[in-house]
């Protein structure tokens, strides 16, 4: 399987006391989705891994303590810490209010309608429920919104965003 068969669910975004529990904080609320699912699928070297869920506690719809089979120790959480986490797409319940898929914008050029051609997308982050594209611009670290205010149009075969930056974003 390929990762444009999966959905960007969410990260591991730390580790939780020594028995190879971690923490995962969602995009959006998957739990139903989750629940209904055996495994996970973690992002590593850019490929999707299953992981076989063993325990899973939600402390909200956003937020869930998970134990995968094989993961034991704390060391063995912090090798996954960080990853992003996906679901297939055809497994999806038709009740997900918002499923994204902008991970997959990575090494998508950013070009602004103003400016031109802003750099490539490195990385997709989630802070505070809101994506974010990672770009090196000018020997800075440039976090953009992704948006339906700020994304003009994209064109998937040329791997392009076509962009308005928000104003005074670059002076930051």
């Amino acid at each position: 399987m390929k990762i444009t068969d999966f959905v960007y669910i969410g990260k591991v975004t730390r580790t939780y006391r020594y028995k190879g529990e971690v923490w995962i904080l969602f995009e959006d609320d998957f739990e139903k989705n989750i629940k209904k699912s055996n495994f996970l699928f973690l992002e590593i070297t850019k490929k999707p891994v299953p992981f076989l869920i063993k325990d899973i506690h939600f402390e909200s719809s956003y937020n869930a303590r998970v134990k995968f089979e094989d993961v034991d120790s704390e060391l063995e959480a912090k090798k996954i810490l960080h990853n992003k986490v996906f679901l297939p797409k055809k497994q999806l319940l038709k009740s997900s209010s918002k499923i994204s898929n902008h991970v997959n914008f990575i090494d998508y050029v950013v070009i602004d309608h103003k400016i031109g051609n802003i750099g490539m997308i490195k990385d997709v982050y989630i802070m505070s429920m809101h994506e974010v594209a990672m770009i090196n611009y000018q020997n800075k670290e440039l976090l953009l919104p992704l948006n339906k205010e700020t994304i003009i149009e994209i064109d998937n075969k040329e791997k392009i965003i076509y962009y308005r930056i928000p104003e005074g974003l670059l002076n930051i």
